[in-house]
């Protein structure tokens, strides 16, 4: 009634109020509507933030195996203790089911096995004679200390290959 006082200057009949009364709900639907509509919008951006997200985990799956956050770092770790005899591009991470290793040139030339999964951590890196030396950690940054044996194993394979290439 207010409405039609204040914006309606002829006669306030039944029909008038009722004109009003129809525009009235109709602005007020088209409130709630566009309200709502910005509300789902919003929701429908999270939603695709997080499929995208997902999609990006879902990448990291390969065959079943998962490669974890440890598993980057301790690749990232072996890259830094590495970094002043070999090119950080040529330690290559390969995810298997029971272990994470990190290759020369992606190739049978292990620098270490990383053991994750299981309830004790440790990593495996080979000596001289090419025998498995089991190195427990508690935590991945514990591959520091490994870091001379881990040396060891990437000169031998560079200076096999000087041999080679001579």
């Amino acid at each position: 009634m207010i409405v039609v006082k204040s914006g309606y200057e002829g006669r306030k009949t039944a029909s008038v109020l009722s004109d009003y009364t129809n525009m009235i709900k109709a602005a007020c639907s088209k409130v709630i509507n566009d309200r709502i509509l910005s509300k789902l919008d919003n929701l429908r951006q999270e939603a695709d933030s997080e499929q995208k997200q997902v999609l990006e985990s879902a990448a990291k799956v390969i065959d079943g195996v998962i490669t974890t956050e440890e598993e980057y770092l301790g690749h990232r770790i072996t890259q830094a203790i590495c970094a002043g005899i070999v090119s950080v591009d040529r330690l290559i991470l390969n995810d298997t089911m029971n272990y994470c290793a990190v290759l020369l040139d992606n190739s049978k030339r292990t620098v270490i096995r990383m053991y994750f999964n299981g309830k004790k951590k440790h990593i495996v890196y080979f000596d001289a004679e090419r025998k498995e030396v089991k190195f427990p950690i508690e935590d991945v940054a514990d591959i520091y200390k490994a870091q001379e044996q881990i040396r060891a194993v990437v000169k031998r394979y560079l200076d096999a290959e000087k041999k080679k290439g001579e």
